[in-house]
C-alpha cells in the first residue's frame, strides 16, 4: 500500500468510520438507558398494582367481617337497646357506602335481603310476624357469614 492510499484510508477511518462508531455507541447507550428506565417503571407499576390489590383485599376482609358481625348481632339481639340502634345505623352505613365499594353481587343481594327484613321487623306489629321475620334474618345472617368466608378464602 502506497503512502497516498494509506492516508486515504487513515482519513476514511478517522474522519468517517470513527464518528459513525461513536454515534452508534451513543445511541446504544441511550437505548440501554431508556430500556432500563422502562423496565424499572414497569416493575414499580407492577409492585404498586400488587400493593393496591393487597390493600383492597384487606379492606374487603375488614368490611366483610364487620358486616358479618353487625348482621349477626341484629338478627339475634333485642331491638330496644342502644347498642342495637347503633348496630342498625352501622348496617345502613355499610349498606349505602363502605361495603358497596368492595362487595360481590352475591353479598349485595344478601345485604339487600337483610335490609328489607330489618325494615319489615321494625314495621311489623304482630308478634308472630316478628318471630317469622327474625327467623328469616338469622337464615340470611348465616348465609351471609358463609358467603363472606367463601369469598375471603377464594380471592
Amino acid at each position: 500500500m502506497t503512502e497516498e492510499q494509506h492516508r486515504k484510508w487513515d482519513i476514511i477511518i478517522k474522519g468517517i468510520i470513527t464518528p459513525i462508531i461513536a454515534v452508534i455507541t451513543v445511541f446504544a447507550g441511550i437505548y440501554q438507558y431508556t430500556d432500563g428506565q422502562k423496565r424499572s417503571l414497569e416493575k414499580e407499576f407492577d409492585l404498586r398494582k400488587i400493593e393496591r390489590q393487597e390493600q383492597f383485599r384487606e379492606e374487603k376482609t375488614a368490611l366483610y367481617k364487620e358486616a358479618r358481625r353487625v348482621v349477626s348481632f341484629l338478627s339475634t339481639n333485642d331491638m330496644n337497646s342502644d347498642l342495637y340502634e347503633s348496630k342498625k345505623i352501622r348496617f345502613w352505613e355499610l349498606y349505602w357506602g363502605d361495603l358497596a365499594a368492595v362487595e360481590s353481587s352475591k353479598m349485595e343481594s344478601l345485604m339487600v335481603k337483610f335490609g328489607r327484613l330489618l325494615e319489615n321487623l321494625e314495621n311489623e306489629q304482630d308478634q308472630e310476624d316478628k318471630i317469622s321475620t327474625r327467623k328469616l334474618m338469622k337464615e340470611v345472617s348465616l348465609t351471609l357469614a358463609r358467603q363472606t368466608s367463601e369469598e375471603l378464602n377464594v380471592d
